[in-house]
C-alpha cells in the first residue's frame, strides 16, 4: 500500500483527484494523462474535477507539492541530528521507505519532464532540493559530491520500480537499498 504523502489545507475531493492523478502520471505521464481520465479514475465527471482545480497543471503542481512536502519534512527531520554521517542516515532511510512504499510511482515522477521542470524552476522545490543537497553533502559541496547525491536518489527510485526488483518484497528490497546505498554515501 502506498503511503500517502503529507497536504496542506486539501478537501477529501482534492486529495482523491491528486492521488488519482498521482497514480495516472506515474503509469502514463503527465503528457498522457488527460483531465478525463482523472475524473473517470476518481468517478466523477470533469467539471467536478475543473471545480477543484481549474487546470490541469493546477493537478500538476499539487501532486508535486505533495512530494515537495514530504522531502521538506525529511530534510527537516534529519536536520535535526548532530553530526553529517546521522543526518545522512536518517535522510538517507526516509527516502528509501517512502521510495519503497511507493514502489509504482517514485521512478516514474522523476523522470516525467513536468515535474523535473517544477524541482528546477519552481522556487520552493529548488529551495527543498538545495537543503535536500545540503543535508546530504554538508556546507561545502563538491561537483562530484552532488553527483554521487543526484546518483543515490535517482538510483533508490530507479530500483524500486524496476522489473528486476519485482519479485522483492518491500523489507528485502529496503535492506538492499539501505546496503547499496550506504556504500555509495562512503563516495562523498
Amino acid at each position: 500500500m502506498a503511503q500517502s504523502l503529507p497536504s496542506k489545507d486539501l478537501t477529501s475531493s482534492q486529495l482523491r483527484i491528486l492521488d488519482a492523478a498521482r497514480n495516472l502520471f506515474s503509469e502514463h505521464g503527465v503528457g498522457s494523462t488527460s483531465l478525463q481520465m482523472i475524473a473517470d479514475a476518481v468517478g466523477v465527471s470533469k467539471a467536478a474535477i475543473y471545480h477543484q482545480y481549474k487546470a490541469k497543471e493546477d493537478i500538476v503542481y499539487a501532486v508535486g507539492e505533495q512530494i515537495n512536502m514530504a522531502l521538506a519534512i525529511m530534510t527537516s527531520i534529519a536536520l535535526q541530528e548532530a553530526t553529517l554521517a546521522k543526518r545522512r542516515e536518517v535522510l538517507l532511510n526516509q527516502i528509501i521507505n517512502l521510495a519503497v512504499e511507493n514502489r509504482t510511482i517514485a521512478g516514474r515522477l522523476q523522470q516525467d519532464p513536468h515535474f523535473l521542470k517544477l524541482f528546477r524552476e519552481e522556487p520552493p522545490f529548488v529551495d527543498v532540493m538545495a537543503k535536500l543537497e545540503n543535508t546530504f553533502i554538508g556546507n561545502s559541496p563538491k561537483p562530484a559530491s552532488r553527483a554521487v547525491v543526484a546518483m543515490l536518489i535517482t538510483g533508490i527510485a530507479g530500483a524500486v520500480m524496476h522489473p528486476i526488483c519485482d519479485d522483492l518484497d518491500n523489507h528485502a528490497l529496503r535492506l538492499h537499498l539501505t546496503k547499496a546505498a550506504n556504500a555509495l554515501i562512503k563516495l562523498l
